[in-house]
C-alpha cells in the first residue's frame, strides 16, 4: 500500500472539486444508503460511524461491516442476492460523500482535473478495502478466542 497516500487530503480534494460528488448529512439511525438499487456508488464517511446492516427474509438484522471516518463504502463492491437486503445506517450524525462509480470514466463538463487524481487515487482506495476485509476473514478464520485476540492486538501494533 502507498504509505504516502493521506485519506483526508483525498477526501478534501473529493468534496471540493467536482460537481458529481454530493456531501449528504444524516442523522442517528437514519438509512444512508440501500444496497437494493444497484446504483453502482461508492461513498466516503467523511465523519462519524455507521453499520452495514443485512435483513435476511425472516426479517433478522445482522450488523455486517462498521465503518468509521475515512471507510469507503457502497454497492460496487457487494454482490447483491435475492435473499437478503443491505443497508448502510448511521450510528450517530454522519456526513458522506457520494460518486457514481461509472462517472469516473466520463469527464465532467468543466474538464475537473479531479476526475484524473481519483482515477490515480482509486486503486489504493480499493486495496485498502480488500485489505481490511482480508483482515476480517483471517480473523473470523482463527478457532480459539486466544487466537483471534492475539491477531486483534497484532493488528493493533502494525
Amino acid at each position: 500500500m502507498n504509505i504516502n497516500f493521506d485519506m483526508n487530503e483525498f477526501i478534501k480534494k473529493f468534496e471540493n472539486s467536482c460537481h458529481r460528488v454530493q456531501k449528504k448529512t444524516f442523522s442517528k439511525n437514519e438509512v444512508i444508503t440501500s444496497y437494493i438499487n444497484k446504483r453502482n456508488q461508492f461513498c466516503i464517511l467523511v465523519h462519524g460511524n455507521a453499520d452495514l446492516v443485512r435483513y435476511d427474509l425472516s426479517g433478522n438484522r445482522t450488523i455486517v461491516e462498521h465503518f468509521s471516518e475515512g471507510d469507503v463504502f457502497g454497492e460496487v463492491f457487494y454482490t447483491i442476492t435475492i435473499n437478503n437486503e443491505l443497508l448502510v445506517e448511521a450510528r450517530e450524525k454522519c456526513e458522506v460523500l457520494f460518486y457514481i462509480y461509472d462517472d469516473i470514466r466520463s469527464k465532467c463538463r468543466n474538464n475537473c482535473k479531479f476526475h484524473q487524481e481519483l482515477s490515480d487515487d482509486l486503486p489504493e482506495l480499493i486495496l485498502r478495502k480488500v485489505t481490511d476485509l482480508n483482515t476480517r476473514i483471517e480473523l473470523l478464520t482463527k478457532r480459539s478466542i486466544r487466537d483471534k485476540l492475539i491477531r486483534i492486538f497484532y493488528n493493533a501494533v502494525y
